[in-house]
């Protein structure tokens, strides 16, 4: 780092005369206010909720239910009326929402699924289901299972859209508009026979 410093060719704000002497860019004002105090409980919520995912996810991990964590669905119940409207908001359908702010990111997952009330949750995921205190939340009812649909080549998610493009058959419908039209996509089974 030092050297390309010292090979910078314009003066630097601030006389600085090495790297560590320079410090750090300032924050924008707007960053360092965050998410607000809602929202930072929210993601305190979900962040406390995503351990308790991961636990369970675990637990359906020994048993070879589940592989990787993109293998897996949730499905939730929250008895705080609130958290739980909070975080139905956080769970688009598969082609709706922004495609950042999502809980399957959060939870690293394929799918989540808010339930009506905890026997939901329990005919969803008979196998995987635990329940927690999460602050926010209130008493949280969660399972784990499978994703529904299959897996996607380009971003590994599981999904139900797999297979209905005509240009890109193997990737989701997040993946299928990037990837340009005319990149020749080789599914990864066609690679592996080729190199057999």
């Amino acid at each position: 780092a030092e050297d390309a410093f010292q090979a910078i060719p314009w003066e630097e704000a601030g006389g600085a005369q090495s790297v560590f002497e320079a410090g750090f860019a300032a924050t924008e004002a707007e960053w360092a206010a965050g998410a607000g105090d809602e929202g930072n409980a929210l993601w305190n919520s979900v962040a406390a909720l995503r351990d308790e995912v991961n636990k369970l996810m675990e637990s359906a991990r020994g048993e070879k239910v589940i592989g990787a964590s993109l293998e897996a669905r949730v499905c939730l119940h929250a008895t705080d009326a609130a958290g739980a409207a909070r975080l139905a908001a956080a769970c688009a359908e598969e082609g709706e929402g922004n495609g950042v702010d999502e809980l399957r990111y959060a939870l690293l997952v394929s799918g989540v699924e808010m339930c009506a009330d905890a026997d939901a949750v329990r005919a969803e995921c008979p196998a995987f289901v635990a329940e927690a205190e999460v602050d926010g939340l209130g008493v949280v009812t969660l399972g784990v299972t499978n994703a529904h649909g299959c897996k996607c080549e380009r971003c590994w998610t599981y999904s139900t859209t797999v297979g209905q493009s005509e240009r890109h058959p193997t990737l989701c419908s997040r993946c299928e508009p990037v990837v340009p039209e005319d990149l020749v996509y080789v599914p990864i089974a066609e690679l592996e026979a080729a190199s057999a």
